[in-house]
């Protein structure tokens, strides 16, 4: 059995290959870490409805979040770090928030809930982080014109109707684990 094989390095994602003695070529694609925030305020949670490409551009219901690296390259030298990629996953979560719903948080007032690890051969993990202290920026969110462009608005759910969304295999949320997150809060479990 040889090493990885870098074959494709993106702006986000890496492919690499591995030859097995027996003849068998596995390959591994790894994604940059990503963070979802749940942010509650008086028994509701944030939701964000956005245009995604991967979905032709149809609407979808997402925890508010975003990437903790913007370059692929900066996440693999961090690759071996997981202090490092936590502490930046914390940044990361209250930097999304600003840009994407205008919410103002201090990293020290976020808790993780969970690295979320999906593995096998597509890598890409997710940290949860739960929320309810923040403040509101009277300027709105702070994102660029293609975030403006695929974000359509925010919205408070409560439990029963959050639930209701996370578990809406046709038009609630594509993302499984946020969804599997979102129904773990509105089932008292989280």
């Amino acid at each position: 059995m040889t090493d990885w094989e870098e074959k494709f390095r993106g702006s986000i994602w890496q492919v690499s290959q591995q030859q097995r003695s027996d003849g068998r070529v596995f390959e591994l694609a790894k994604r940059t870490a990503g963070v979802r925030v749940l942010l509650t305020k008086d028994g509701k949670i944030l939701l964000n409805r956005e245009k995604r490409h991967e979905l032709g551009l149809q609407s979808d219901l997402r925890l508010p979040g975003g990437k903790v690296y913007d370059d692929i390259s900066e996440w693999i030298a961090d690759y071996k770090d997981a202090d490092k990629i936590e502490s930046r996953a914390y940044k990361a979560a209250a930097q999304e928030m600003h840009e994407e719903c205008g919410i103002l948080i201090k990293p020290k007032d976020l808790m993780l809930i969970k690295k979320d690890v999906n593995g096998g051969k597509g890598e890409w993990d997710l940290y949860y982080f739960y929320c309810e202290v923040f403040t509101v920026d009277p300027d709105g969110p702070s994102h660029d014109q293609h975030e403006a462009s695929e974000i359509e608005g925010w919205q408070w759910f409560d439990k029963k109707a959050a639930l209701a969304e996370a578990l809406d295999v046709a038009v609630g949320m594509s993302e499984s684990r946020s969804a599997r997150y979102v129904a773990s809060w509105a089932s008292g479990k989280l």
